[in-house]
């Protein structure tokens, strides 16, 4: 529940954002979703996924925000949030 109310509290490895600067300037934000010795691939909140080539990449930066969207909470009541948890605890 508390993960759900706050998404930043802890986050997980394949949630936490980057930025990769590239050495023309450009900025591209999202989850490392795969990696090789050459490329690193990037895929944003919209699911586009971009591959850089490493000697393009001048940086790359860590977010203290999670890939996990705030809020969600909001558009639910709390019996929904509670039949939710219980669906994905199994016991529903």
């Amino acid at each position: 529940m508390m993960d759900i109310l706050n998404p930043n509290r802890s986050i997980a490895d394949k949630f936490e954002r980057r930025t990769v600067v590239k050495k023309n300037g450009e900025n591209i934000s999202g989850i490392l979703s795969s990696e090789t010795g050459t490329t690193v691939t990037v895929t944003n909140l919209g699911g586009l996924q971009t591959t850089i080539v490493r000697n393009d990449i001048e940086k790359v930066e860590a977010s203290d925000n999670s890939a996990k969207p705030a809020g969600l909470e909001a558009g639910i009541s709390l019996k929904e949030m509670a039949d939710l948890l219980a669906f994905l605890k199994g016991q529903k």
